[in-house]
């Protein structure tokens, strides 16, 4: 029997991935009630990889108080696998943009702390391997409020320690890792990035994403320069050039932190979660693949989850297409070839508002129209 795999990114802001491999699901039904359909809800490091990854490989949630990225005190998550040896630690839980409300945003003083917290609490419960997420963060303080959560020492001309936030890295004169968590050492880390940008610079993170976390043209040029800062304090106190590493800009800086401090392996986060959960030995019989994403965009195509997706069906001569809400008009026509077809929800004749209330309808009814197509093999 043929089989189809729906394997869906989260519309941002709108709906997430396990809802929308629900409504793809819903609308195949009504064209193909007999076929074998596998759904696969997929992350690539940000929100929800947590939850993808113990939904596919099972394991336990522990909940821990931590520091939200104002500092207040919050409850976050993160997973520990059947082994009980790997934790699966979502960054975001902590350092989260969508903890916070948009009238509070505020990349100079916004702290990772919590992430540092979520760790120490995984190496408690004896975690030697950590697979951590980045994405979807409030900050760019290159990581420092984890650090400091770890036993790192940031310290000013003075000796004291640093301001939290993506301004105390102006203060910074030297670093002193003594005290950092010396468990760290024998712990294998594993980071799963959702962005390939570097740490400062054109394509670096203050510059690519701190409009969206808050930060004006003023805050983007401090932000950049305190970046520069630490890079070249990392450079000569450690002797690790985090100046342009791929992903080092993931998550306000921290990938760049997790590199030099903790001897992370950055990588690719969608390339890590189809690894997990054994994408590739699920294809076998598979007739097409259906992907989703809220917009795409050249975010999109330098590596996120739907593009990961079509790669591994263009290895293995599976026809794939997305669902999306829309397509960003700066993508040209031939970078969108990896994938068979492309179904947009939105059309001129709907507002965005509609769009959004309406997105698992009009999910259903687009998966519907692609049954349709597969089924007069048009596809």
């Amino acid at each position: 029997m043929s089989k189809i795999i729906i394997a869906p990114n989260s519309f941002r802001d709108c709906i997430d991935t396990f809802t929308v491999a629900q409504a793809i699901e819903i609308g195949l039904r009504k064209v193909l009630p007999d076929i074998e359909i596998l759904k696969l809800p997929i992350a690539d490091g940000g929100d929800l990889t947590l939850d993808v990854l113990i939904n596919v490989l099972g394991g336990d949630i522990l909940y821990v108080p931590v520091k939200d990225p104002l500092g207040r005190s919050i409850i976050a998550k993160y997973g520990i696998l059947p082994d009980g040896n790997t934790a699966i630690i979502e960054m975001a839980a902590a350092t989260g943009i969508r903890l916070i409300s948009k009238d509070l945003l505020d990349p100079m003083n916004t702290t990772s702390y919590g992430a540092g917290q979520l760790i120490h609490h995984a190496l408690n419960q004896g975690c030697r391997k950590l697979i951590i997420g980045l994405g979807g963060s409030a900050t760019v303080d290159g990581g420092s409020g984890m650090l400091h959560a770890l036993g790192v020492k940031l310290l000013d001309c003075h000796g004291q320690n640093i301001s939290n936030g993506g301004v105390g890295l102006s203060q910074l004169d030297r670093l002193d890792i003594t005290g950092m968590d010396p468990r760290i050492k024998e712990t294998e880390i594993i980071v799963a990035c959702d962005v390939e940008n570097v740490l400062v610079g054109p394509y670096g993170s203050a510059l690519v994403f701190g409009p969206q976390k808050g930060a004006d043209s003023a805050m983007i040029k401090i932000l950049d320069s305190n970046l520069f800062k630490f890079a070249d304090i990392i450079n000569r106190d450690l002797q690790k050039n985090v100046f342009s590493i791929p992903y080092g800009g993931a998550n306000g800086g921290m990938g760049a932190a997790l590199y030099a401090f903790l001897n992370a392996k950055l990588e690719r986060g969608i390339d890590l979660i189809l690894r997990y959960i054994g994408f590739e030995n699920l294809l076998s019989g598979c007739k097409l693949i259906i992907t989703a994403e809220g917009k795409i965009d050249e975010q999109t195509l330098s590596g996120k989850a739907p593009y990961g997706i079509a790669q591994a069906a263009r290895r293995s001569n599976i026809p794939i297409v997305a669902i999306v809400g829309q397509v960003d008009n700066k993508v040209k026509l031939d970078d969108l070839s990896i994938f068979n077809a492309i179904f947009p929800l939105y059309k001129k004749s709907m507002s965005i508002e509609y769009a959004i209330n309406n997105a698992p309808l009009l999910v259903s009814l687009t998966a519907e129209r692609v049954g349709k197509l597969f089924i007069d093999e048009k596809l």
